[in-house]
């Protein structure tokens, strides 16, 4: 399915799906002409006589009938890429940062319990959160992803404290 701007003008062949969103629509196409209706035209033929005067005869057509058709205008299903809002995005940003502050808070007890190392690059990147950078979600670390549910232990290059 083709998805376009919203002025339906331009296609768009990868849309960010995080910095908006798809809107089921329609597109016009081309509008196939009314057809006038025709009725069948055609002649008996003989196939046999016989001795009284009876005949077999057939109808042969020779112009078949054609339906009356409206003008119909012909549309195609597409896909409108609609650019979220500054409110949205502000608050799209807003729901992310209270799970990954939530993820740090689990990660911060994991630490003060002794059961990994701490990763300066978490406490950047919460810094960063704090002062409502959004960029940082352009590179979240794997640590925190882990204690937010997004990747297994294996993925998150936490180191485990030998106790």
């Amino acid at each position: 399915m083709k998805i376009y701007n919203e002025l339906k003008t331009q296609e768009i062949f990868n849309p960010d799906l995080t910095r908006g969103c798809l809107k089921a629509d329609k597109i016009f196409v081309r509008t196939e002409s009314a057809i006038a209706a025709v009725a069948e035209q055609g002649h008996y033929e003989t196939i046999a006589e016989y001795p009284n005067g009876d005949k077999d005869v057939k109808w042969i057509v020779d112009i078949p009938a054609v339906n009356a058709k409206e003008a119909v205008n012909i549309y195609e299903d597409i896909q409108i890429y609609i650019p979220f809002t500054l409110e949205q995005i502000e608050q799209q940003n807003k729901s992310r940062r209270a799970n990954y502050m939530d993820a740090y808070r689990k990660y911060q007890a994991a630490i003060n319990y002794g059961e990994f190392q701490r990763v300066p690059v978490v406490d950047y990147f919460i810094k960063r959160l704090r002062n409502k950078d959004w960029s940082a979600f352009d590179s979240i670390p794997s640590q925190l992803k882990y204690f937010a549910g997004q990747c297994s232990f294996a993925q998150s290059g936490l180191i485990e404290n030998q106790i």
